[in-house]
């Protein structure tokens, strides 16, 4: 006896085909319906937990992809909240656009501009003092102004950062005129003591001192090379100004360490004696730098890139260096003056080597001292207690691995960088004076702006103050500029500031139409996707009527369309038909039902590809039938092959002998031979449908034939004239009826088109179609035949009814030149 086998597994929506004596012809519509599982549960959106898409349901619209239209705020943003990306925030300055590689230039403007008493110098030059602008005659007219010199290019550029409502301001023309090239990064080092002494050179000629001296009162220092002479001790002075101290970086860890480096005593013995005039002679001696005064802005620069004789070209030196915000350097004066210094500015080079990176600053604006992180156009505030400045992510996006960091623990007001090139530090004194008279103007610009809003009370306390603001600040398109401001730069200013505003407008409303454009997309889709749930219609209590309007469509497809219903493509179900061509029950899992409304849209929209479209007609009840009969068959043997367990070998010799080979593998030949036997049906049935197609392609093809042989006909007959006038003639003549063809002119005689023929008889005349004239003459003896009878009128008038034909009036065919159908009046 054979082992028992395990229940066969029947897919969802088969259950019907469980019956071991099932008919195939008993499976009707609502066996296939439940064979293509439509009636499961339908799932739609987020009403159902479904971590994935329901493969076995082709009525779960879930997780396909419409998470992205369904989690979108359902209200609409207020006009208010549509920002615009290149409006300069409150409080915030104004960024550098980027040319190419002249990061390392805008990172300088933005230190210099900064320097509030740079700055205001810098509006102070007069151009007509300056030997390359006093020849601009675009200065007097304000609106009409080009800078043409350097400093009136970089005036001109200082008063946009500071007064523009953009969000960063273009520097092209001030690089243009210094004839940098914008793709070619330079050595930021050299560029900042090579623009130094160009400022100075061109603010020499000003009548100004305060405009003349800026540079030097700003940044110049001094110290001096001492050689003492170890034998005479005589000290032998060599003084030198410097716009900024020059730091070395090997070795050292902090900037203590470099100046105490910088300020060191070497001694000079061998080959490098010393020459003392005092001896005459060659001495050991012994030489160092003092500082012997300090400018109010002190510049450290860090000599992070140097060249590498090996490589030929410069390195970039990524060590560490500790640097304080606070800075006492009047232990490194000769004299005694104070001078406490506090960090204003770090200048940063970001990128593995000289010739590859970034140029960024973290500057302290003066009014405030808040610190901001300048990135070429954009600009962001650094907040939080603890401040890191000079640290910077590197270019790959990901910050620098703290492990070299972690051996150098920071103090409490002790910064670490690996990328600081340049340390900017400013006298403490100065930083209270900037900021005392910074708050001072405040309050005068305060008051102008209220008074240009309209809010200002006017009392007699007040008229002192505004009469004050009034002589030192006015209100020009919503931005308040001092009275002494050049005006040829203000008229500047406010035409750049009124295109930016109907440039904001536009992109405003550019922006808002694109938000209602999506919104409207976005509502479009949700509906279209909420719109593809097929709820079934509860028909009346008749079995054989069932909801019809629904249709199938391919998974994949409609995936594709919520990603983008732009280049979803259009609708291909050829990939999805059985043999029969229709839908293959095999492929369900490919396919979801949906609203049959809402699936003729989406075809109407995005096309019909390859294949027809899965509706109602298109489920193979053929294959169902087959699917349930393999089915059926496997529980009928189930049955058969428990029966034969609890049968005993018969023992009254009405058995018979089954191999045993044979009796192990029934089943299988079972179902091996029920399948040949369904190949062999759908070959048939294939064989059917091809004798079928010919014989309706003979069909089509003898219609097509048929059609094409009426169509010459048709042509033929229209190249004809509608009277053959000569066949005609002969006709009426052969009838005893005096017929004669009008001349082609008659017209000419007043007769109108009266052209065609004359037929005369008995005297009287008719009109045949407007061609002809016709009349008819009758002998004595037929007008006695004819007393008391109708006389006819006309051989050929118009009636309801057909005349009777006659020797007198007979009928014309077509083949006569005549169509029966022609009107006659």
């Amino acid at each position: 006896m054979t082992k028992g086998v395990g229940r066969p597994s029947v897919p969802i929506g088969m259950n019907f085909a469980e019956d071991p004596e099932l008919d195939p012809v008993d499976i009707g519509e609502g066996e296939v319906r439940a064979a293509y599982r439509m009636n499961l549960a339908s799932h739609m959106g987020n009403t159902h937990n479904c971590k994935k898409n329901c493969r076995y349901n082709p009525r779960c619209l879930s997780v396909l992809g419409e998470k992205v239209w369904l989690d979108a705020e359902e209200e609409e943003e207020s006009e208010a909240e549509v920002e615009d990306e290149m409006v300069r925030h409150d409080g915030v300055p104004a960024g550098l656009r980027n040319l190419g590689n002249t990061c390392y230039v805008n990172s300088f403007l933005q230190i210099w501009f900064h320097n509030s008493r740079f700055r205001q110098a810098l509006y102070d030059w007069e151009p007509g003092e300056d030997p390359e602008e006093q020849d601009n005659e675009s200065i007097l007219d304000a609106e009409l102004y080009e800078p043409r010199s350097k400093v009136a290019s970089l005036q001109a550029l200082f008063a946009m950062m500071q007064f523009t409502k953009r969000k960063f301001v273009d520097p092209a023309d001030f690089i243009c005129k210094l004839g940098l090239n914008p793709s070619v990064q330079q050595d930021a080092q050299e560029f900042s003591k090579l623009f130094v002494s160009l400022l100075e050179d061109s603010l020499a000629h000003q009548k100004q001192v305060s405009v003349r001296t800026m540079i030097q009162k700003q940044f110049r220092g001094e110290y001096a090379y001492v050689t003492t002479c170890e034998a005479c001790l005589k000290e032998s002075v060599r003084p030198s100004h410097f716009y900024e101290l020059d730091l070395a970086l090997g070795g050292n860890k902090t900037v203590a360490d470099c100046l105490a480096d910088f300020l060191k005593v070497e001694r000079m013995t061998g080959d490098e004696k010393y020459f003392c005039e005092n001896c005459c002679s060659k001495q050991d001696a012994t030489r160092c730098c003092k500082l012997r005064e300090l400018p109010p802005v002190l510049n450290l620069q860090l000599n992070r890139f140097q060249f590498d004789m090996q490589l030929g070209r410069k390195k970039k030196l990524n060590s560490n260096i500790q640097f304080p915000e606070e800075l006492d350097m009047s232990c490194y004066l000769t004299s005694s003056t104070p001078a406490r210094y506090s960090l204003t500015g770090v200048l940063m080079h970001v990128g593995p080597d000289a010739n590859h990176g970034h140029y960024i600053a973290h500057i302290q604006e003066m009014q405030t001292g808040n610190w901001f992180k300048f990135s070429d156009e954009c600009v962001a505030p650094l907040q939080g207690k603890s401040l890191r400045l000079g640290a910077e992510e590197d270019m790959t996006g990901q910050a620098r691995r703290p492990g070299k960091l972690g051996k150098i623990v920071s103090k409490a007001g002790v910064q670490n960088s690996n990328n600081a090139y340049m340390l900017v530090y400013m006298l403490q004194e100065s930083i209270q004076e900037i900021r005392a008279v910074e708050a001072k103007e405040k309050v005068k610009k305060e008051i102008v702006f209220k008074q240009a809003m309209g809010s200002l009370h006017k009392s007699d306390q007040f008229q002192e103050k505004k009469s004050d603001s009034e002589q030192d600040y006015c209100y020009s398109n919503s931005r308040i500029f001092p009275t002494t401001f050049p005006p040829h730069l203000r008229t500047k200013i406010d035409r750049d500031n009124l295109e930016f505003d109907e440039e904001h407008e536009e992109r405003i409303t550019s922006r808002l139409a694109e938000h209602h454009a999506a919104r409207a997309k976005q509502r479009r889709m949700i509906d279209q996707y909420t719109g593809l749930k097929w709820e079934p219609e509860e028909l009346e209590d008749d079995d054989d009527e069932f909801d019809e309007s629904y249709e199938f469509l391919p998974t994949l497809w409609l995936a594709r369309w919520l990603a983008n219903p732009v280049t979803c493509g259009p609708i291909e179900t050829r990939h999805l038909l059985c043999m029969h061509d229709n839908l293959d029950i095999d492929k369900l899992h490919e396919v979801k039902i949906c609203d049959s409304a809402v699936v003729s849209n989406l075809f109407a929209e995005n096309g019909e590809g390859e294949g027809p479209r899965l509706n109602h007609e298109r489920l193979c009840q053929i294959c169902i039938m087959n699917k349930a009969r393999l089915i059926s068959l496997d529980f009928k043997m189930l049955r058969d092959q428990q029966f034969l367990a609890t049968q005993k070998s018969p023992v009254d010799g009405t058995g018979f002998w089954v191999g045993k080979r044979s009796f192990a593998r029934w089943r299988t030949l079972g179902k091996v031979a029920l399948e040949d036997k369904i190949i062999v049906e759908v070959t048939y049935w294939k064989d059917q449908q091809a004798r079928v197609s010919q014989v309706e392609m003979e069909r089509r093809k003898k219609v097509e034939e048929k059609r094409k042989e009426w169509k010459v006909k048709d042509e033929e007959d229209d190249d004809k004239e509608g009277f053959c006038l000569t066949d005609l003639q002969a006709k009426l003549q052969k009838m005893g009826t005096n017929v004669s063809i009008a001349p082609q002119d008659a017209g000419k005689n007043g007769q109108g088109n009266m052209t065609g023929i004359s037929v005369i008889r008995n005297g009287e005349s008719f009109k045949m179609a407007n061609i002809a004239e016709v009349k008819l003459n009758f002998s004595e003896e037929e007008k006695k035949a004819w007393v008391g009878k109708v006389k006819p009128s006309c051989a050929v008038k118009p009636m309801l009814k057909a005349p009777k034909p006659s020797a007198t009036v007979k009928p014309f065919i077509k083949s006569e030149g005549i169509c029966e159908d022609d009107p006659l009046e």
